[in-house]
């Protein structure tokens, strides 16, 4: 992670994905995954203090593919956030 930020001076934006997803617990593994990425920022912090938040956690890759019944698309798509709203939607409900 040290050498991508130096390499190119900007914080390393990710995105998250649950593996063995359990649509409910999701938010609760979603906060795991945050948790994950905070725990790796401040080791990384406690051994080379210059460097602090270097890795931000920019959403999720939508996974609940339940139809919304308002508009029949799914529930979540695109990016969300960790409680499953839409940050950036595709355009073609996906």
């Amino acid at each position: 992670w040290i050498d991508l930020y130096d390499q190119h001076q900007v914080p390393i934006e990710i995105y998250g994905f649950v593996v063995d997803v359990n649509p409910a617990h999701i938010h609760m593994q979603r906060k795991r995954v945050l948790q994950n990425v905070k725990d790796a920022n401040n080791w990384i912090e406690s051994h080379c203090p210059k460097y602090k938040n270097i890795i931000q956690l920019k959403g999720f890759i939508a996974q609940i593919s339940s139809e919304n019944k308002v508009d029949g698309k799914r529930l979540e798509r695109g990016i969300v956030d960790i409680n499953g709203n839409i940050i950036i939607d595709t355009p073609d409900g996906l």
